[in-house]
């Protein structure tokens, strides 16, 4: 099980595409979801992970992401429609993650015996911009506190970028936090679908109370749960629900790095190691 990518959620693709190359990413456009009215571009890294930059076309007013997400299941949505759709609800910034089963260690009918209440798979499909057909099937557990998985049809370089190269010198997601209301709980979710037990994490400047961590091919994902005292994480997790915080991504050794991009990635709530 490896982290595939992390959805970072645009208002105006364009504008996203040229704000990130302006930072030192190399940007590709990526194409149309026609299942949800969503169209994307992706910043692809060596270590074969990737932000996927995902704008809807027609904009909605704002709305808190939990709140959207009952209204469709009350209207009978699926799940899968209940937790991407809320995406073009809230600001702009981290939302979502996915992760890459490996076809020799799971599948989405493993891990449904896992005792997990996985919905799905879901046929995907979007054409990219030199015309070029891909397929992927996704499937969705539960709880929001977990990422959703991704299983590509066509080969998975059709999917991703081959250029992952960067002025910026990035080279993978090194780190990736979740906000989650109830560690105990989340703990116990991410060790089934993981089948690895978790580690205590400590950092004297994470915002957070409580936190632990666990190893996801070269990622290292870190939930963490609210101190009560912490007004920014209460209401980011108020508006936005279970969701990624923030993300750290690897450079390369000796790697310059210009202050105002470092300033400006922050803002994003990302950090480079």
């Amino acid at each position: 099980m490896m982290l595939d990518h992390v959805v970072l959620k645009v208002d105006d693709l364009e504008h996203a595409v040229e704000k990130y190359s302006k930072m030192g990413f190399t940007v590709f456009p990526g194409g149309e979801h026609e299942n949800f009215g969503s169209h994307n571009a992706l910043i692809a890294f060596s270590d074969g992970t990737y932000i996927e930059l995902i704008a809807f076309r027609t904009p909605v007013p704002p709305q808190r992401r939990i709140e959207k997400s009952q209204e469709l299941k009350r209207s009978g949505k699926t799940r899968i429609f209940s937790r991407v759709l809320p995406w073009g609800v809230v600001s702009e910034g981290l939302l979502d993650f996915a992760l890459l089963p490996s076809d020799e260690e799971e599948s989405f009918e493993k891990l449904k015996r896992r005792q997990l209440d996985i919905e799905g798979p879901m046929l995907m499909q979007r054409k990219r911009p030199d015309g070029k057909e891909i397929s992927w099937e996704m499937a969705f557990p539960d709880h929001d506190d977990l990422p959703f998985l991704i299983r590509d049809i066509t080969p998975r370089n059709l999917r991703l970028p081959s250029d992952c190269s960067h002025a910026i010198a990035v080279s993978g997601i090194s780190r990736l936090f979740m906000v989650i209301r109830d560690l105990s709980s989340s703990q116990s979710r991410y060790e089934t679908l993981l089948s690895t037990k978790a580690r205590a994490y400590c950092d004297s400047q994470l915002p957070g109370g409580k936190s632990c961590a666990f190893p996801c091919g070269s990622t290292e994902i870190v939930l963490m749960e609210p101190d009560p005292a912490n007004p920014d994480l209460k209401i980011f997790l108020e508006e936005r629900g279970e969701s990624v915080w923030w993300l750290e991504l690897r450079t390369e050794a000796n790697a310059a790095r210009d202050g105002s991009v470092l300033e400006k990635l922050r803002e994003l709530r990302i950090s480079l190691n």
